[in-house]
């Protein structure tokens, strides 16, 4: 399925214990990409995850989500 979605498709994955160390390196990764219109997020391989490296995964899902977010077909006939 992400083969076939030529390239809009994005899977983010993650392995490991997550420290602040590593939120910073997320953030800057994240950020180098581009043109995808769907995010996977994958945590499977995460045994924990601190306080930082949490806010900039909820950084990351809220940068991606008002970057990709258009409004409903129905709100764009009505205006």
């Amino acid at each position: 399925m992400v083969a076939a979605a030529d390239g809009r498709i994005m899977v983010f994955s993650l392995s490991g214990p997550m420290s602040c160390s590593f939120a910073k390196v997320m953030s800057r990764r994240h950020a180098a990409l581009k043109g995808y219109e769907v995010m996977i997020l994958d945590l499977s391989e995460v045994p924990m995850i601190d306080f930082t490296t949490a806010g900039a995964i909820e950084d990351i899902l809220t940068d991606t989500h008002i970057a990709r977010w258009r409004p409903p077909e129905c709100a764009r006939d009505a205006g």
